[in-house]
Order: structure tokens, then C-alpha cells, then sequence
């Protein structure tokens, strides 16, 4: 009953602020997708569920990150683990983006899956003193670019897991309409019938919105957000914002020089930007209405709430 709550509460809030956002769809657009009129039928999947998320803390500088998959995760992780062991770098002479950083050298020491977590090994037990002592960040992006960065990674890419586990994927091995209509009417089963127990797979926390993480419906007003992105300008802003922010806790200036050596003009294997099958299925996505309305309904609150401009679905 509460999600129902929430999620009028939310389109009250569209009724509002939401023209903002969406001023700029075609008249098509805004004729098909319409939340309020397909509530019970094509619901756009609301925001902020609470579901497992990865947060990653630095004690000493008393910065947690709230870490969501396809967004600078990986790389963060073998950052937070250089910062705490700057000898690290002259002792294995590799670079951050080597996944040594993230999977050999460090274990998962600074892990917590919830805020109280956290809370309670950072901060004496009070969710208070963590939300205003420590910096909280949280790194998203454009919702679009996400889901296909993570199609292409985890169903194609690393395809030979679905030898492994058939259910890969949501069972539909490299199928992207399979994978998009599998996944929508699964999110929309947990919207429909919120009773109905349901466990979170691989798949679920690797595609979820963005707002369903880092219990944002809870913390929202705690977190700083930074935008994540693979396009040149987007990725140039992104590097700014965060180099300042580990000089505005005090990491030492030489530390986030070698961070930048290893980041601006590297990328970990689980990049898929400026890869030519990236461009095969965007381009694909934006080609097809079906597909790309049903992900602009799973993903509508993220662009509302990060504030990216929601894509015109093409005419059939």
C-alpha cells in the first residue's frame, strides 16, 4: 500500500515539475507515454525502492560512496583501494584502471550493503552523525546509456556465463527484446502486486533504476550527485567535479595525480563505450518504438529525478 503512496505522491510532483522535464518530447511522444493514464496497465516504473545496494567507505577522508553497477564502480573501487594504500603504486607499478586494484590487491574491506551498516561500523551506530560527517556520493547516468552499457557487457561480452546459468540474462541469452520485454513485465509485476515476495537476482541489481539504490528514498537530500558519462564533454565535466572532491577531503595532491594518470585515458574491461557493437545496439534501441518506450517507462523517474532529457521514441 505504501508503494502506492509514494508513487502518487510522486506524480503529484510530475504534475508540477514534471512539465519541466518533458517539454521537449514530440506530441507523439507524450501521446503514447502517458504515467498517469496506463497506472494499471503500462505502468512507468516509479522511483526509490529500496533494494541491495554497494556502498564503498573511506574511513580517513570520511567519504562513503554509494557505488551503482555501470557507473564508475569498478574504477571506484580500485581508487578507494589506492588511497588506502599508496604504496601500493611503487610496490605493483600498475595503473587504476588495472582490475589488480580491484580484485587482488584490496578485498572488500571499506563493503556495506545498507546505511545502517555503515552507520554501524563508521559512525557508532547513528545514521545521523554519517549523513552529516561524511560526504555521500552517489554516481549516475544517463539511464539509457547505462542499460546498454550493461547489455552489452554482461549478454554479450561476457556472453559465456549463459553456458553457465541459462538464466543469464533473464534467460534470453543475447535476445534484446527478449531481455527489454522479460525485464519490464517483471518490474511491473513488482509494482502491480507488491506482496507477492520477490527476490533480487544478478540481473535485477545490474539493471534497476538508478533511484532504487543507496536508499535514496530515505538519504536523497544527504547525497551529492555527480553524472557519470562516456561522451568526451560529459566525461571531462565528470573528472573535474571528482578530482576536486578528493581535494576538497584532502587527498594529497601526488595521489590524485596518479589517480588521473590511471582514469582520464584508460578504461577497465567492463567499459564498453567506443565499442562498434555499443553503437549496433543503441542505435537499434532508438530505432525501435517498442523497445525504446518500454525502457523509458522502466527508467521514466530516473530521467526525471537526475534530470536528463527523456529520448522521442520514433514513429513506427
Amino acid at each position: 500500500m505504501k508503494i502506492k503512496i509514494d508513487y502518487f505522491l510522486l506524480l503529484n510532483c510530475i504534475l508540477f515539475l514534471g512539465p519541466l522535464a518533458i517539454s521537449s518530447l514530440s506530441n507523439y511522444t507524450n501521446g503514447v507515454i502517458n504515467c498517469q493514464r496506463d497506472l494499471k496497465t503500462k505502468p512507468c516504473i516509479p522511483a526509490y525502492r529500496n533494494v541491495l545496494s554497494r556502498f564503498r567507505v573511506n574511513k580517513k577522508y570520511k567519504i562513503n560512496f554509494c557505488t551503482i553497477t555501470k557507473n564508475f564502480s569498478t574504477m571506484i573501487r580500485g581508487i578507494l583501494c589506492y588511497i588506502d594504500h599508496p604504496g601500493y603504486a611503487k610496490k605493483y607499478k600498475t595503473p587504476i584502471s588495472n582490475t589488480k586494484w580491484t580484485y587482488k590487491y584490496c578485498d572488500d574491506y571499506n563493503y556495506e550493503e545498507t546505511t545502517v551498516g555503515i552507520a554501524q561500523n563508521y559512525t557508532q551506530g547513528s545514521i545521523g552523525k554519517l549523513m552529516k560527517t561524511y560526504t555521500n556520493i552517489v554516481f549516475v547516468r544517463e539511464p539509457l546509456e547505462r542499460f546498454i552499457s550493461g547489455f552489452v557487457d554482461k549478454c554479450l561480452i561476457a556472453k559465456d556465463f549463459i553456458k553457465l546459468d541459462p538464466s543469464y540474462c533473464y534467460g534470453c541469452k543475447t535476445n534484446l527484446k527478449c531481455f527489454v520485454n522479460r525485464f519490464y513485465n517483471k518490474i511491473k509485476t513488482q509494482i502491480l502486486h507488491p506482496r507477492k515476495k520477490h527476490v533480487d537476482n544478478f540481473d535485477d541489481i545490474h539493471f534497476y533504476p538508478q533511484s532504487w539504490h543507496c536508499q535514496l528514498k530515505l538519504y536523497r537530500q544527504y547525497y551529492t550527485i555527480l553524472k557519470y558519462g562516456t561522451k568526451s564533454d560529459d566525461l571531462k565535466l565528470f573528472y573535474k567535479e571528482f578530482f576536486n572532491l578528493l581535494k576538497s577531503k584532502g587527498v594529497p595532491q601526488k595521489q590524485v595525480d596518479f589517480i588521473k594518470e590511471g582514469t582520464i585515458s584508460n578504461r577497465t574491461p567492463h567499459s564498453t563505450s567506443n565499442k562498434k557493437i555499443t553503437l549496433n545496439i543503441s542505435n537499434r534501441i532508438r530505432n525501435d518504438p517498442q523497445i525504446l518506450e518500454k525502457l523509458i517507462r522502466i527508467y521514466y523517474y530516473d530521467y526525471i529525478e537526475f534530470d536528463y532529457p527523456i529520448p522521442d521514441l520514433p514513429k513506427p
